[in-house]
């Protein structure tokens, strides 16, 4: 992703997923993706948006294109 332009942070420290979740969002960082063990196994991602809203399982692809279409705008 930042090969094509977006900014982009890590969060690989020892906290639980819903914690990091929980404090991007009091971050208002508006997208995060999510990588627990479930898209590890499917080799996927899920994108969680500022507002809670999901989109599960989605390729590198799907998800440069929703970041694509959410930056045209």
């Amino acid at each position: 992703l930042k090969e094509r332009g977006l900014r982009v942070a890590g969060d690989s420290g020892p906290d639980k997923i819903n914690a990091k979740v929980k404090r991007a969002q009091l971050s208002k960082i508006p997208v995060m993706l999510v990588v627990g063990d479930k898209e590890k196994e499917n080799g996927t991602v899920t994108l969680r948006y500022v507002n809670g809203k999901q989109a599960f399982g989605l390729s590198f692809e799907q998800v440069w294109e929703k970041l694509a279409a959410l930056n045209a705008h």
